[in-house]
């Protein structure tokens, strides 16, 4: 990485990418939903997979990674060269479509602020409870669609539109009027934004529904999670006091777990 020091985005990959840190609080709460120590863990859109890393020192059996961003792969590829743990990593790259897994292949499954960036989360979701085994657990999180402040560029207020009316606000702060007033970084982020139907937890909560009975799943947690704010269930987020609460959560939560059929 040194040969890329002071280049476009050096810093944000260095200290989110190569930083593993980070990654232990959250995996340790993963584990407390499903032992990792002994499972079979797919990480959903991996990136450099510092999430396969740290459940791997954790006991992971085995640790495989999907991501279609093949820079973000290179990185997870070149993270576990003369690991001594890489004969139980498998990495792999894939179009963001149906899973190149088998049904029932894994113990555990971790997708952290990914669904939000697919352009089908309903095709995104059936495969991931396609590949899960009995007894598995999902674990999925993502930003919270109805949070005060766009999480990825921190803007207020842009992602709460339809996405049809988001669209067009995003084009006007790509054009080139505005230009001195975005910096590049964020132009970037709101161009990644265009077109993106990033789900609610309302949607997920449907897709859950539609194929509970096909793949005998059971749901386990839909909470809201807020920085010093106490927990918000999924059924709780109504009436105005609801309301209020849900305009302060960053993340939803969402946990299914498969029963033996």
């Amino acid at each position: 990485m040194q040969q890329f020091a002071g280049s476009f985005g050096y810093d944000d990959v260095k200290n989110w990418h190569l930083d593993v840190a980070h990654f232990y609080p959250i995996c340790q709460t993963i584990a407390a939903y499903k032992p990792i120590i002994g499972s079979v863990v797919l990480s959903s859109g991996c990136g450099s997979a510092g999430d396969l890393a740290v459940c791997l020192e954790l006991g992971a059996k085995r640790s495989f990674g999907i991501e279609v961003d093949e820079g973000l792969l290179r990185l997870a590829t070149a993270r576990f060269q003369d690991n001594p743990r890489a004969d139980r990593v498998d990495l792999r790259h894939y179009q963001g479509k149906e899973l190149p897994y088998p049904d029932k292949a894994f113990d555990l499954i971790i997708s952290l602020q990914v669904i939000e960036h697919v352009r089908d989360a309903e095709l995104y979701l059936r495969e991931l409870f396609r590949v899960l085994r009995p007894e598995g657990v999902l674990f999925l999180e993502l930003p919270n669609r109805y949070y005060w402040q766009e999480q990825h560029t921190q803007l207020p207020l842009i992602h709460i539109p339809p996405n049809s009316w988001r669209n067009r606000l995003i084009k006007v702060l790509l054009s080139p009027l505005l230009r001195p007033l975005v910096g590049e970084m964020s132009r970037q982020k709101l161009a990644a934004l265009l077109d993106l139907p990033h789900s609610t937890p309302f949607d997920l909560a449907s897709y859950f529904h539609r194929y509970a009975a096909m793949y005998h799943l059971q749901l386990v947690e839909a909470c809201f999670y807020g920085e010093n704010q106490s927990p918000l269930a999924y059924d709780e987020a109504t009436g105005l006091g609801g309301l209020r609460r849900l305009w302060r959560m960053e993340t939803f939560r969402f946990v299914v777990s498969k029963a033996v059929a």
